[in-house]
């Protein structure tokens, strides 16, 4: 059986654990099956701090504890500070202004967010075009849309995590 080579959701899982010694080659690589009263799940090869893993994404207390039992390593807070490093954020003040207004589920227009930020209108554009791009906001027309509707309808919103 192959073995899988993504990353679960981050919702789907509440523990990281690994094993060393167990095989990582690329052609020979196969995914082990862990088992407890709680779930079945089968490893991943991940790459962990610079090397291939054999990583179980694991989402219940109890079978975490078998784990750790079975000889399974916990990298649980190392796994969650790499993930941190990655997301994608705001880099610049007026970017940094903008999503510190925004919410999750409500959406703002321009003037409300240029307001509350406190931002110059000439900041506006590229803040606005870098944060789309990364993803971190969205806008409720799509991007051909927006062509042909007046840009007092626009409205944003953080994207939903």
């Amino acid at each position: 059986m192959p073995i899988r080579r993504d990353i679960p959701n981050e919702e789907s899982y509440n523990f990281v654990f690994t094993r060393k010694g167990i095989c990582t080659d690329e052609g020979d690589t196969q995914a082990i099956q862990f088992q407890s009263y709680a779930e079945v799940k089968e490893t991943r090869l991940v790459e962990f701090h610079g090397e291939f893993i054999h990583a179980l994404f694991i989402r219940t207390k109890e079978a975490a504890q078998r784990a750790a039992c079975m000889g399974w390593q916990e990298i649980t807070p190392q796994w969650k500070d790499i993930l941190d490093k990655a997301r994608v954020a705001p880099t610049t003040p007026s970017q940094k202004l903008i999503v510190d207004t925004l919410s999750e589920g409500e959406w703002k227009s321009k003037k409300d967010i240029v307001e509350a930020a406190n931002i110059k209108d000439t900041e506006w554009r590229t803040a606005i075009k870098t944060l789309m791009e990364r993803d971190i906001v969205e806008c409720n027309f799509s991007k051909h849309a927006r062509k042909r509707a007046s840009n007092r309808k626009y409205m944003y919103r953080l994207v939903p995590a």
